[in-house]
């Protein structure tokens, strides 16, 4: 199924940035897994990782083992994390199948903004690397690095944009639960992708609307 169908009677987009854009899913697990080595837990295969990704991140790092009760201890993870994500993030572009439905999305008309759970400071950097900016009237991510929930910085935005459209108007288009999860709380209809960092046999068992590009 190709998104255009849902596409129809929509005005705007609200795009997932990591792993729905950005082709990230291996560079995000193989630097999930430098993180593991570097506190002495064993790595995990990429199944394990679609399998049980999940927001907020503590809730993924406390699968794993980590104390993610010592506040200070799990910001210098995410800290640690980020660092090395940004680092390596030169190996990453926006899937080529994406960019082309950013284009054909502009072209019918439909205006476009980022809600990603990527601090703002490095989310911003990330897009303009890829030179898409032009594409979208707000890039919203996070006050801090730690990938906590973002349904009310989606509700923010959503705030923002309803100004202008109808929540009816409106799509979000994701690759995983938590996308979903913003959907659902906001009242907008969710398209879930899956190439991201959720497999896709847990997307269909949550959402009925779940392509491949």
């Amino acid at each position: 199924m190709t998104i255009e169908k849902y596409l129809e009677n929509k005005k705007y987009i609200i795009w997932d940035w990591n792993g729905t854009l950005l082709d990230d899913r291996l560079h995000t697990w193989r630097t999930g897994n430098k993180l593991l080595k570097s506190e002495g837990f064993d790595e995990v295969s990429l199944q394990f990782y679609l399998d049980n990704f999940t927001f907020p991140v503590s809730e993924y790092y406390r699968l794993l083992g980590f104390d993610v009760d010592n506040d200070e201890y799990f910001k210098k993870l995410c800290h640690y994390f980020v660092g090395e994500y940004m680092e390596g993030i030169g190996e990453c572009s926006v899937k080529p199948e994406m960019k082309e439905i950013l284009k054909t999305a502009k072209s019918m008309g439909l205006k476009q903004s980022i809600l990603s759970a990527a601090d703002q400071e490095s989310l911003s950097i990330m897009v303009q690397q890829q030179g898409i900016s032009d594409y979208f009237e707000n890039i919203f991510g996070l006050a801090n690095k730690e990938a906590t929930c973002k349904i009310s910085r989606g509700q923010q935005l959503i705030e923002i944009l309803s100004k202008d459209y109808h929540k009816n108007e409106m799509l979000i288009v994701g690759d995983t639960l938590h996308d979903l999860e913003v959907g659902k709380a906001n009242g907008v209809d969710v398209v879930l992708v899956s190439h991201g960092h959720n497999a896709k046999e847990r997307l269909l068992a949550k959402h009925d609307q779940v392509i491949e590009v």
